[in-house]
């Protein structure tokens, strides 16, 4: 821990009763190889590295640590089998037609496929090219493998091939490009072809129509959503709270493929894509984060509404009842959800403060958006939820609000926010989606987001942005056309 230095936060207090730096002050390396120096890591990089592309559009993983360096960029054939039991027996074929720059694939062996996503990923060297002194090959299944386990390993593609993921459309002999330093993965066939093979591509049949291997095929997730079962999601169904305090039509009905898909665009272009559907009041005005580096926040909206504090009905004993609207928002808000404070655009006293926040953080809350200030901003700042404020503001929120109603249609910097709506927050503010439209705002969303990449690549280039930005030239499109080829998007 000496060792990262400047990377840790020293000062935070420990269970021993000493600050972190305290602890660790007097700790001593003896041996350099065993914990290397920052200078001197064992590898430049990250240990994996997440490729995307036409055969794996969700992405696989490839530990490049472990792989022989003339595999990070490589285009090689195909060598696909369809089942761990075919490949095994043709591995310890001597006859079998294989070089060095095959690609190996295995298929059927992802969540759904294997099923349980076994450990086949590390396919074993073919005894033909063993004999021959060949030690590593490209090798790429939607499979995993054991964390210890070496070699130019392809793993987890998503969507696997059982569900219809690209990976079930390969044939022996295709030509596959794999370049690590782009994070790209290709399959080197045209997207008319790519199509024609999907329309021959006849799903495999089910395994299970009852009992837990048809609750395991209904409802396990991809690999890149963590193979886990979707009904584990806070997104899937309304939380389970106490009736007393939660409004129970409040429903996370987010989808959890749309939520993912929101984390990845812009507040900017979302406003546009709303504005598109004459919504031209959607971005909540005079709030800023607290912590602009955090990941973007995405939840429905939990509310909270103040009005101004009447004197006689806010001394400070008022926090002593157990029902408090504002204390009761805060340990009720489901996670997920992003509680949204109406406080009149008035931050001359707080909305909250770093405890309120601290507890909204440690239920999963997706994050927290005030009109008004937020007190202990500081010590908010260093939390990893997102929030929002307009301002800091040291004074009690019983000062000047009264908290009143939870969960009912409120009024946030101008913008209308009705309990489920969708609220995306980045670094430049936030933006508040009808429910009822969040699924194809997304979608929009996302083509405009490749668009704009695109575009910015291009004008950094040097070209003109008439007949560009908008599309109005035939050249533009077909120009972005090629780039989606080329990036995988």
């Amino acid at each position: 821990m000496r060792r990262l230095g400047d990377h840790l936060q020293g000062e935070v207090m420990t269970v021993t009763g000493l600050t972190l730096a305290e602890n660790i002050k007097d700790a001593q390396v003896y041996n350099d190889d065993v914990i290397r120096p920052m200078d001197n890591p064992l590898y430049p990089e990250g240990a994996l590295a997440v490729l995307r592309g036409n055969l794996a559009p969700s992405g696989c993983v490839i530990k490049p640590s472990a792989c022989a360096p003339q595999f990070l960029q490589h285009t090689g054939p195909a060598l696909v089998f369809d089942d761990y039991p075919s490949m095994k027996a043709a591995v310890d074929d001597e006859n079998l037609d294989v070089t060095p720059g095959h690609i190996m694939v295995l298929r059927n062996a992802g969540p759904l496929g294997g099923p349980g996503m076994p450990e086949w990923g590390m396919l074993p060297i073919p005894v033909k090219l063993i004999k021959q002194g060949v030690r590593d090959m490209l090798r790429l299944s939607d499979a995993r493998m054991s964390g210890t386990s070496y070699g130019a390993c392809i793993l987890h593609v998503a969507p696997e091939s059982y569900v219809g993921g690209n990976l079930a459309l390969v044939r022996t002999g295709d030509m596959i490009t794999v370049d690590v330093p782009a994070r790209r993965i290709h399959l080197e066939i045209s997207d008319e072809e790519l199509a024609a093979r999907r329309a021959d591509w006849i799903a495999p049949e089910r395994r299970f129509e009852r009992g837990y291997g048809w609750m395991f095929s209904q409802h396990i997730l991809q690999a890149d959503a963590g193979c886990d079962f979707d009904f584990l999601e806070t997104s899937f169904a309304p939380p389970t709270t106490n009736p007393a305090f939660i409004d129970q039509e409040f429903i996370m009905a987010l989808d959890p493929q749309v939520r993912k898909q929101l984390t990845t665009v812009s507040t900017a272009t979302l406003c546009t894509a709303l504005y598109k559907r004459g919504l031209r009041n959607q971005f909540i005005q005079d709030v800023h984060p607290l912590n602009p580096a955090l990941p973007t926040m995405v939840g429905e909206a939990y509310t909270l509404r103040y009005i101004p504090a009447r004197e006689d009905l806010n001394p400070i004993t008022v926090f002593q009842d157990r029902s408090h609207p504002q204390r009761v928002a805060v340990d009720q808000c489901p996670q997920g959800a992003v509680l949204m404070i109406d406080s009149r655009k008035d931050a001359r006293a707080a909305s909250a403060g770093s405890i309120l926040v601290s507890r909204l953080m440690q239920r999963g809350a997706a994050g927290v958006v005030t009109d008004g200030g937020f007190r202990d901003s500081p010590e908010i700042a260093k939390l990893s939820i997102p929030a929002y404020h307009h301002r800091p503001s040291a004074p009690t929120n019983l000062t000047l609000h009264q908290a009143l109603d939870i969960n009912v249609p409120i009024g946030c910097g101008d913008v209308a926010v009705f309990p489920g709506d969708v609220v995306v927050g980045d670094a430049e503010g936030v933006v508040v989606i009808p429910a009822h439209l969040a699924q194809e705002i997304a979608a929009e969303a996302i083509e405009m987001t490749a668009y704009e990449d695109f575009v910015t690549e291009e004008v950094l280039k040097g070209r003109s942005i008439i007949g560009l930005y908008p599309a109005t030239d035939e050249q533009a499109k077909t120009d972005f056309s090629a780039w989606r080829q080329r990036n995988g998007r």
